[in-house]
């Protein structure tokens, strides 16, 4: 059996049409919609520490995995409250030399600043039960780097 994942980078106003990478942001209202959808349609979601066992068929049910990259602030005050409502978990991979700071990574493609979570934020996030992971250290593109920078990442 497979299980649907859902991957998020921002839960915030999306912003202006022709902005790069644009459909990387989701509107709270949307976010909130899918995730009620998902509820009423019998799923649960989950962190991908919680959906292992689903996946490796230790467990069975109607679940699904939601994940965040990068560790965008706005997800933490719009979708960290629906998650909350609903008991669902998330797993956020953030960008561990960035709390407290922003997309540094994506100015040079034209993508608006958006700023992190501080390290206060994140421990909020795992402390209403969701994961937290990295998603290296300095947001870099593994496959080019030598192979002791990449571990060390």
């Amino acid at each position: 059996m497979s299980i649907p994942i859902l991957m998020y980078h921002q839960i915030g106003e999306p912003n202006p049409k022709g902005t790069p990478f644009r459909g990387l942001t989701v509107h709270p209202d949307s976010f909130a919609r899918q995730m009620r959808w998902m509820r009423r349609l019998g799923y649960r979601g989950l962190s991908m520490r919680d959906v292992m066992p689903y996946v490796r068929g230790e467990r069975q049910g109607k679940v699904f995995g939601i994940t965040f990259d990068d560790g965008f602030r706005n997800v933490h005050h719009n979708a960290m409250p629906v998650l909350s409502e609903l008991g669902f978990t998330a797993t956020n991979y953030f960008v561990a030399r960035q709390f407290d700071g922003g997309n540094v990574w994506d100015l040079e493609k034209g993508i608006p600043f958006a700023p992190l979570m501080t390290v206060q934020e994140m421990r909020e996030w795992a402390q209403a039960g969701n994961e937290v992971g990295s998603h290296t250290l300095d947001h870099v593109h593994l496959p080019e780097l030598p192979a002791e920078e990449a571990r060390r990442q």
